[in-house]
């Protein structure tokens, strides 16, 4: 028997639009804050530009291994949007599509836990203008019920 593949990543442009869209207002991290944020997340994070598929990308992530990767290099890659972006890959149920729509129930749901209603509004806006499609519900591989905001962020 052959690995099983994930479904399409059928609106993965449309939601790199709505993340580029939606950055512009999310605000900046420096590099110990995005570490402090990170791992208070559960998630171990790592600031490079080792990337060689796409060199383009801010960011990506490894969800098996709980580590993400951000590229400062790349504009907007210091965001919060991307910060959330990266994780909420980490957090998305296993096996469904890489941008469908329960990683972006995910996304959505961490940011407001994150940065707060006003941002999700925002977040949900951007991804409705570009036809995102976003799942009623989806469950994260490791709950942030008792997650707080690390102090020195």
């Amino acid at each position: 028997m052959g690995a099983s593949r994930l479904p399409r990543d059928s609106q993965r442009i449309r939601v790199y639009r709505a993340h580029w869209d939606y950055a512009k207002e999310s605000g900046h991290l420096g590099e110990r804050s995005a570490f402090r944020l990170a791992l208070s997340l559960g998630v171990s994070m790592s600031w490079g530009k080792e990337r060689s598929t796409r060199n383009m990308s801010g960011g990506w992530a490894q969800p098996k291994d709980r580590m993400i990767r951000i590229n400062p290099r790349v504009g907007g890659s210091t965001s919060m949007a991307t910060l959330l972006h990266e994780v909420a890959h980490c957090l998305q149920p296993e096996g469904s599509a890489w941008h469908g729509p329960e990683f972006c129930r995910v996304h959505l749901d961490l940011t407001e836990r994150v940065q707060g209603w006003d941002k999700r509004v925002a977040l949900a806006k951007a991804l409705a203008k570009h036809n995102v499609k976003v799942a009623a519900r989806a469950p994260m591989r490791w709950s942030l019920e008792k997650w707080r905001w690390p102090k020195a962020c």
